[in-house]
């Protein structure tokens, strides 16, 4: 396949138009609107490919893989500088846009460099949760694990990050609750709210009882 040009095109892509009209289906590429195959501007670069340069088949995929790699790699450093994420957080945002192969490859070497690090990640999460906004360690163990986090490894990080629970649901009754204390069936609902948010029942009558609050409301 001989170059015929080399076009421009958005986000730093250029595409290669061939000197006669190729099935490129077997090298699974992306297209632009006029159905020319798109590779990373930067990698045609480097490469120092230009008009009148002859690719192979198998020459024209590994151009491919490493333009969807490159890509991959990018775009998962933008993503990172957006907000922490986890390892597998990362994959499943990368295969929405790029293929499975370039995916892994590019997680695997931003992990290799120190980007992403699922304990470092979990352990900043869990005093965000904790600490700052205020959940149970039930609840925030499930926001953990539902950000691609390993269970065990949230696991660890709640465990390790020290945290006076009973005196963050005492905050808590203070600034939103303390005036639904002195009935029973208020007091039922603050229970169940304290609940939700993922707190346990032993920490919740722990505080409850600083309030001088009836905790039979328990055996009911």
């Amino acid at each position: 396949m001989i170059i015929k040009e080399i076009k421009k095109r958005r986000k730093s892509l250029y595409a290669i138009e061939f000197d006669q009209a190729q099935d490129l289906s077997f090298a699974n590429c992306e297209l632009d609107s006029t159905g020319l195959p798109l590779v990373d501007a930067a990698l045609v670069a480097e490469k120092g490919l230009s008009k009148g340069d002859t690719l192979t088949n198998e020459g024209f995929c590994e151009l491919v893989d490493q333009s969807f790699y490159r890509r991959a790699k990018s775009r998962a450093i933008w993503y990172l500088s957006r907000g922490d994420l986890a390892e597998k957080e990362l994959y499943k945002k990368l295969i929405k846009v790029f293929p499975e192969e370039a995916s892994a490859r590019a997680v695997a070497k931003i992990k290799e460099l120190g980007y992403i690090d699922d304990e470092r990640y979990a352990l900043r999460l869990a005093e965000n949760l904790l600490k700052v906004k205020r959940v149970g360690v039930r609840e925030a163990l499930a926001v953990m694990t539902s950000k691609g986090i390993d269970r065990d490894v949230a696991k660890y990080a709640l465990e390790d990050t020290e945290c006076d629970t009973v005196a963050v649901i005492k905050e808590l009754i203070l600034k939103k609750y303390k005036n639904r204390l002195g009935d029973k069936k208020e007091t039922q609902k603050v229970v169940a709210a304290l609940a939700r948010r993922g707190y346990g029942f032993s920490d919740i009558r722990s505080a409850l009882a600083e309030f001088d609050t009836e905790t039979e409301i328990f055996e009911d």
